[in-house]
């Protein structure tokens, strides 16, 4: 689709250090590799799934600030990484959709979700050691 709302329903392989992702009456999918540093992601009656499972997160953390209305997201995540959650709920959930202990020193991702009618469901997945 042209003009002034393009849509692209699935982006892969990107890697840039920051993702701003927007899906307005639309459905993204989302696959980010190398460094990551956050971003924002926004869904207006429509769904994300972003899968950072082959990305890398810096030692100090990184932040990602979520809004979702009438929306969903699904984000796929090492079990790696600590996951912090903060932010209203409205009419609406953040699941961790699996029991995960990563170690101490584990980097932090903290999600700043604002929800309104929208779930987002966070989901830690064992990503296998590189082969050599």
């Amino acid at each position: 689709m042209t003009g002034r709302w393009p849509t692209i329903g699935r982006i892969e392989g990107l890697e840039a250090s920051d993702t701003d992702i927007v899906a307005v009456f639309d459905n993204r999918v989302v696959t980010r590799t190398g460094p990551f540093v956050g971003g924002t992601i926004t869904a207006v009656f429509g769904d994300i799934r972003l899968d950072l499972r082959h990305a890398t997160l810096d030692p100090a953390g990184a932040t990602i600030q979520t809004t979702t209305v009438f929306g969903d997201l699904d984000l796929e995540v090492p079990t790696t990484w600590k996951i912090q959650v903060s932010g209203p709920e409205l009419l609406g959930d953040v699941n961790l959709r699996a029991a995960h202990d990563p170690p101490d020193t584990a980097p932090v991702l903290q999600l700043r979700v604002v929800t309104i009618f929208g779930d987002i469901d966070i989901h830690p997945i064992p990503v296998p050691a590189p082969t050599t």
